[in-house]
């Protein structure tokens, strides 16, 4: 039949970005347009990585999922990082769950399994990845806060992502929305700036407008507000426990950054680099499938320095 063109890699950054956060090498000078600017570095740079594809845009099949397992054995791995995960209510019960299946051979080999627990919070039993054999990462803020600042007229001032003076926190994040029409429209055109805003805001946003014949209102340029205080806490995406099958199990295990963290990014991804423009090389995302990476790393490194642990011993 040929190749199938749908089934090409997409440049969605997942991958990139969740190998960067375990194992990248350092990089100075990193920024996304100038925001979280440093040195950027995975927490195991020394690692060595084996990746293995099995998603695609139509989403992750079991088979590639078990088949994915069966490479990362044969290949001697040490430590497995899966950053995906389906809706808690969907999840298959665990003698038919291909990722518990695919652990189970794993942790059976010695090798630790880290799985991130999923972005369905803050409501309760919305965790996945929840076999006891498993390595179940939840996200958390970090200290630094991404805030668009947005005057209205000449005393009101709405501070995006940051909760003070009752101004409402959302998140510490830089929307990334693919809108399906750009594809046709115009194809290479890329993100646009803008701020998201809370529903709460946009309210306060719309009395102003009806409260004067003359509104005016700004979105200044977003800034990376370092040290920030309200850190570490669970991020309010990061899904909860207990399980929704198995309400007795308590998940997730452990908790590490998953809120704005700077890593890197495909150059071929026309969503976010404009046409004509040299596209980022760095991203600032929200999530725990960067979570996760953060726990591998650091299970790598244990492994390195004691490489007759056990999976087990590793956790505790």
């Amino acid at each position: 039949m040929g190749p199938v063109k749908e089934l090409a890699p997409k440049a969605d950054g997942h991958g990139t970005r969740v190998a960067a956060t375990a194992a990248g090498s350092p990089v100075a000078g990193a920024s996304y347009c100038g925001l979280a600017a440093g040195t950027a570095k995975g927490g195991s740079p020394g690692s060595r990585i084996a990746v293995y594809r099995i998603c695609t845009p139509y989403g992750c099949s079991g088979s590639a999922i078990m088949k994915a397992f069966d490479y990362a054995l044969a290949d001697g791995v040490d430590i497995i990082n899966l950053s995906i995960g389906q809706p808690a209510a969907a999840e298959f019960e665990f003698s038919r769950n291909p990722i518990a299946i695919g652990a189970f051979h794993a942790v059976e080999k010695g090798i630790l399994v880290v799985t991130s627990a999923g972005n369905d919070g803050p409501l309760r039993e919305t965790v996945v990845n929840v076999v006891p054999w498993i390595f179940t990462v939840s996200a958390t803020t970090i200290d630094r806060n991404i805030e668009t600042h947005i005057p209205l007229g000449r005393n009101k001032l709405i501070k995006v992502f940051k909760k003070k003076n009752n101004v409402i926190l959302t998140t510490s994040y830089l929307s990334r929305t693919s809108f399906n029409t750009n594809s046709i429209v115009a194809p290479k055109l890329g993100s646009f700036p803008g701020a998201v805003i809370t529903q709460g805001d946009g309210i306060k946003i719309h009395s102003y407008i009806n409260s004067t014949r003359n509104s005016v209102a700004t979105i200044l340029p977003t800034v990376s507000i370092d040290n920030f205080k309200q850190a570490p806490v669970v991020a309010f995406f990061s899904s909860r426990g207990p399980a929704y099958n198995t309400p007795k199990l308590l998940r997730p295990d452990i908790a590490a950054p998953g809120t704005a963290i700077l890593a890197a990014w495909p150059t071929n991804d026309t969503e976010v680099s404009r046409s004509g423009q040299e596209p980022p090389l760095f991203n600032i995302l929200s999530g725990t499938s960067l979570s996760c990476p953060h726990v591998s790393a650091i299970a790598a490194t244990l492994k390195s320095q004691n490489p007759t642990w056990s999976s087990s011993a590793i956790r505790i």
